[in-house]
């Protein structure tokens, strides 16, 4: 038989596992680092504003930082210069190439609804609807929006203190929120010195493009009170015309910039603010492609799950004289809202896609529906004050099952297990705390 040299044999070796296991197209390899290269330059952004969290940045546009210690007030200003240089870096690699690309301009727009025909009025208008899952979202992309393009650093957005407490953000419960957080150092020297009014029109218009996005999405806007108690401190003088002419310029630049808000608010729905480096980086990222379940309201999660959220209300197939907890007994037999047996199938199939959207909704629809209705049932007591603590921790379940399964493709199934296995427990403890005898009359 011929010999092979070694050489060949490398060869050919290379040739078939070309053949077996071909290598990704270099589309497909490009998009793969592009993918890497903005998930790095999101958590580059996290980390920088994460580094802020010391000093309380949901405290920005609050009043401000008034710490006499200098060397914290350095500490501070250290930890913003480095969130604008991880958005710069950002900007440089491609990633953010609209960041810091507007002025604020006001003195250009003062004649915006003659050019435009854009009535301001539509800012005064009060709509009821502000409380909408969707339109808290579209406000506050809009505030990040034009952040964004006048290059005011964004370090968080939080849309509601339950979000905060399952992203474990400082404050939790007791957060402000809906709200966004941007670095604010500079502004203050401005404020302090008189000096920059650029720079502080910058920041009035980016308060202004929370109604600006509302306005453009919905027709009407409110102008919240936070809202205009901020523009009244960055304009100390004239401020009609000035307020006026910010609305003007945040409904240029978020007008511009639709498809982006689009994407934004999208992504603010599917992942809450979690990330405010992915957050960001989104608005130039026209291959985001939200998911339709995960995009939807939370009213829209409830009716895609309306058999299973049911109101527990509803009459027990039994009645005592204490209904409110029969509807707990009911949930822990697979029937109340149907969430107990809609979560143990999901995790007995590791079918997670709607559950991690389910488990937050359902902490409304029972916690605080259910348990609710019956500790204010309850008499005043012990056991009262004890179904406080018994649902929370019933929210602390739904929050460790949510934990264990939101990494997509890494979720640890023993963990939601255990999770839920410790939310029907809780729930069995708080049926224990159910009054006995019969139920007095209503007080007064």
């Amino acid at each position: 038989m011929p010999r092979h040299h070694p050489a060949h044999l490398l060869l050919a070796l290379a040739a078939a596992s070309a053949l077996l296991w071909p290598k990704p197209s270099g589309g497909r390899r490009a998009a793969t680092s592009l993918e890497s290269q903005r998930r790095r330059a999101a958590d580059r952004l996290d980390s920088a504003a994460t580094s802020l969290e010391t000093f309380k940045p949901s405290e920005v546009f609050q009043g401000g930082f008034h710490d006499n210690d200098k060397a914290v007030r350095r500490a501070r200003r250290r930890a913003q210069d480095r969130v604008a240089v991880a958005y710069h870096a950002a900007k440089r690699e491609g990633l953010a190439p609209t960041f810091d690309s507007e002025d604020a301009n006001l003195d250009d727009v003062e004649d915006f609804e003659r050019r435009t025909g854009f009535d301001l009025r539509a800012f005064d208008v009060l709509t009821g609807e502000s409380g909408d899952d969707r339109r808290v979202a579209a406000h506050e992309a809009g505030h990040l929006l034009a952040s964004y393009a006048l290059g005011v650093p964004a370090v968080d957005c939080t849309l509601t203190p339950f979000d905060a407490l399952w992203q474990n953000k400082v404050g939790g419960l007791d957060r402000a929120a809906p709200a966004s957080a941007f670095c604010d150092g500079a502004l203050q020297d401005a404020l302090s010195s008189g000096e920059d009014s650029e720079l502080v029109d910058r920041y009035a218009v980016v308060i202004a493009a929370g109604a600006a996005a509302e306005a453009l999405e919905y027709g009407r806007a409110r102008l919240h009170a936070h809202d205009e108690r901020i523009l009244v401190s960055l304009f100390r003088e004239d401020y009609r015309r000035k307020r006026r002419a910010a609305l003007a310029r945040a409904v240029e630049i978020v007008g511009a910039r639709q498809a982006a808000l689009q994407r934004l608010t999208a992504h603010l729905l599917q992942f809450r603010g979690r990330s405010i480096g992915a957050t960001m980086l989104v608005i130039d990222d026209e291959s985001y492609q939200p998911s339709d379940l995960l995009t939807a309201t939370r009213r829209q999660v409830s009716s895609l799950f309306a058999p299973l959220l049911a109101f527990a209300a509803a009459p027990p197939a039994y009645a005592s004289e204490w209904p409110e907890f029969d509807a707990i007994r009911e949930e822990l037999k697979g029937a109340g809202t149907g969430g107990l047996a809609f979560m143990q199938q999901k995790i007995a199939a590791k079918d997670y896609g709607e559950l991690r959207e389910f488990t937050k909704q359902w902490d409304l629809d029972f916690r605080k529906a259910v348990l609710g209705k019956a500790r204010k049932a309850m008499p005043k007591g012990p056991d009262r004050d004890r179904a406080v603590l018994v649902a929370n921790a019933v929210t602390f379940d739904l929050i460790g099952i949510n934990k264990a399964i939101r990494n997509i493709g890494n979720e640890d199934d023993a963990e939601a297990r255990r999770w839920f296995d410790t939310l029907v427990d809780d729930i069995r403890d708080y049926l224990t705390l159910e009054p006995k005898g019969p139920r007095p009359p209503p007080e007064g």
